[in-house]
């Protein structure tokens, strides 16, 4: 307290220090909020999981094989903001109610939860999910392959133009032009016309990439009817249908000289160059 016998200015003066001063030394506890430090780890928790949410996103938009890349992320991003708020928990004093890091670990385990909810609706990333692709890959071209010589049967030997004959002709189940672990959709329609029309105009309905058109059955198995972009299994290979109607797997080495070989106008493809 000021001396009462202190000049009034120098009471009023000494009076507001004091009054300032307990300002400072009360604000704290009263406020109850959680430390500087605390406070960051919580603000760059939630920031994480901020980034998270559009990253979830696109990765369930985006086509499989992208989705089979980059999913760890959900998982990734969630951990560490998990860390973050168990870093505010650690740092927080007990005095504190720490609301603020209470919302944080709230919010980063839901997120971890739903990083590993969509890691766990992706079967296809174990073994037998991607035995069960390659299977279903290599079916799909071989009956393409049987449909493109019933074809060649009905007309003078020779192989389609263009994929979409098979459905017009050989009333083809477009659901074979798909790659199970591409982005793609079968053609759909109320009739063979409109089905063939989507298939034609519309992208997104044929993962498989075409070059049987002006061929016929003198096409050996050296010959490459059609193949898939490496981009289907996430550029580990790819399958390739052959004139004789095989179908085979390629590693990602073997199935990029190959399309590029065909891709430069030589089919059948040369031979790599150490085996020439």
């Amino acid at each position: 307290m000021a001396d009462a016998d202190a000049p009034a200015d120098v009471r009023e003066q000494t009076g507001a220090q004091g009054t300032h001063r307990g300002i400072l030394t009360s604000a704290t506890p009263e406020s109850g909020q959680p430390t500087s430090a605390a406070v960051w780890c919580s603000r760059l928790s939630l920031s994480v999981v901020v980034l998270w949410v559009p990253a979830l996103i696109w990765i369930c938009t985006s086509s499989r094989s992208i989705a089979m890349q980059w999913e760890w992320i959900t998982l990734i991003l969630p951990v560490a903001a998990l860390l973050f708020a168990i870093s505010a928990q650690l740092v927080a004093k007990p005095s504190t109610k720490r609301r603020h890091v209470k919302i944080a670990v709230a919010v980063s385990l839901i997120a971890f939860a739903a990083g590993l909810g969509t890691a766990a609706a992706r079967p296809r990333r174990n073994h037998s999910g991607d035995s069960y692709v390659k299977t279903k890959c290599h079916s799909n071209l071989r009956q393409i392959g049987q449909a493109i010589f019933i074809y060649a049967a009905q007309n003078n030997q020779k192989f389609p133009t263009t994929l979409d004959l098979l459905i017009t002709v050989d009333d083809v189940d477009p659901g074979l032009f798909i790659c199970p672990v591409s982005n793609d959709q079968p053609a759909l329609g109320a009739t063979t016309q409109q089905v063939v029309q989507a298939f034609k105009t519309k992208p997104g309905h044929c993962s498989y990439i075409y070059v049987g058109g002006g061929m016929n059955t003198t096409a050996t198995a050296a010959h490459v009817i059609a193949y898939e972009p490496l981009s289907n299994h996430a550029n580990k290979g790819a399958h390739v249908l052959y004139g004789d109607g095989s179908s085979d797997w390629l590693d990602a080495a073997a199935a990029k000289h190959l399309i590029s070989e065909i891709q430069a106008g030589h089919n059948p493809p040369r031979p790599p160059p150490q085996s020439r």
